[in-house]
């Protein structure tokens, strides 16, 4: 039986490429992740695991798939093998194993840290030139970046707010560095942190 898994890092990205990709491989059944930094347990993935048995064969499009970096990519395909479950990689077939493959063995040791590691790379540096790009964008009235292109502002939008007038003066006096943050803050009892979050960057009339 042939288990498919797919998993992205938000709910902004899209799974349907990598659903299609499985069920065009012949996948029985295929299983979504949504894995972020605050959700580490990956149900649907115990669930393929708690399913899957000796002979069957677990599918993903992409070795990076199988975790968020090189040690759970290595840790769950050691996982796999342990137990006698044959692993497809559609986009790296190199890193196929086959269970009566005896060879395979051979060609894993040397080639699958290589390969993940090539991946974690290409994940950075695209993150990196992304990040760079926003750097670049011109900053709006509301002191969030936004793209010439589309005029999209980039980033979570600033929170609105409903100040007084007389608290919008205070605002402008803290920009104009008449009077510190904190007399500012304990002004309007909040924290430095929302300061920074809501006030710093909110447009004022």
């Amino acid at each position: 039986m042939k288990f498919g898994y797919a998993r992205v890092s938000t709910a902004k990205q899209d799974l349907t490429r990598q659903i299609a990709s499985l069920e065009n491989a012949g996948c029985n059944e295929v299983y979504c992740d949504i894995q972020s930094g605050k959700n580490m347990k990956r149900d649907e993935l115990q669930k393929i695991l708690s399913k899957i048995r000796e002979n069957d064969t677990f599918v993903v499009t992409d070795i990076d798939r199988l975790g968020r970096n090189f040690t759970e990519v290595t840790e769950l395909y050691t996982k796999l093998k342990d137990m006698k479950v044959n692993i497809a990689v559609i986009n790296q077939e190199l890193l196929n194993h086959n269970v009566n493959d005896k060879k395979d063995e051979i060609v894993n040791v040397v080639v699958i840290p290589l390969l993940i590691y090539l991946a974690e790379r290409e994940r950075s540096i695209l993150i990196e030139r992304i990040n760079d790009g926003i750097k670049n964008m011109p900053l709006g009235k509301s002191g969030k970046r936004y793209s010439r292109k589309t005029g999209n502002v980039i980033g979570r939008p600033v929170k609105v707010l409903n100040l007084s007038k007389e608290e919008q003066d205070m605002l402008k006096r803290v920009r104009n560095k008449e009077i510190s943050v904190k007399s500012f803050c304990r002004f309007m009892q909040i924290s430095r942190s929302s300061y920074y979050k809501y006030y710093r960057n909110s447009y004022l009339d």
